[in-house]
C-alpha cells in the first residue's frame, strides 16, 4: 500500500513539474506577438505617408485623427492596434510612425515610410521609464 501511494505521490510530481516547465519554457511570447505587429505597422505607415503627401490632411488634427482620416477607406488597418498608442513624427517628405505602449510610456516599434521593413524593434531593448520618445531624426 505504501509503495502505491510513494509511486502516485511520484507520478503527481513528475506531472507538475513538467506542466510548470512547459509554463516557464513556453511563455506568451512577447518576440512573436511583436514579430507579428511588424509588417501590418509597416502598412500603416506608408498609408499614413501617402495621406500626407497625396490627399489634404486637416490642420490641426492630433495623431490618432490623422491616422484615422488616412485610414478612412480600409479602417482594418488599426485593429491590430487598438490596445496601443500611435505617434507621428513628420520628417521631410517622409512620415516616422512610433508604436508605443498604452500608457504611452514604453517604444514599442518605430518605422520609417521610405523603406521597406520596421526600421526599429525597440520593445527589445526597452528601458523602464525611458518614454516613449522617437529615436529617428532623419531620412536614412
Amino acid at each position: 500500500m505504501k509503495r502505491k501511494i510513494l509511486y502516485f505521490l511520484m507520478v503527481i510530481v513528475i506531472v507538475i513539474l513538467y506542466l510548470v516547465s512547459g509554463i516557464v519554457l513556453h511563455p506568451d511570447n512577447d518576440d512573436d506577438r511583436m514579430t507579428a505587429l511588424k509588417g501590418p505597422f509597416s502598412r500603416l505607415t506608408q498609408t499614413v505617408n501617402s495621406a500626407r503627401r497625396y490627399k489634404k490632411v486637416p490642420p490641426n488634427l492630433n495623431d490618432m485623427d490623422i491616422i484615422k482620416f488616412a485610414t478612412a477607406s480600409n479602417p482594418i488597418l488599426l485593429s491590430p492596434f487598438e490596445k496601443f498608442v500611435i505617434r507621428i513624427k513628420p520628417i521631410g517628405s517622409e512620415t516616422v510612425l512610433l508604436l508605443c505602449t498604452s500608457d504611452n510610456q514604453h517604444p514599442l516599434l518605430e518605422d520609417i515610410s521610405s523603406t521597406h521593413d520596421v526600421d526599429k524593434e525597440r520593445w527589445r531593448t526597452m528601458e523602464i521609464g525611458s518614454g516613449c520618445d522617437f529615436t529617428i531624426t532623419k531620412i536614412p
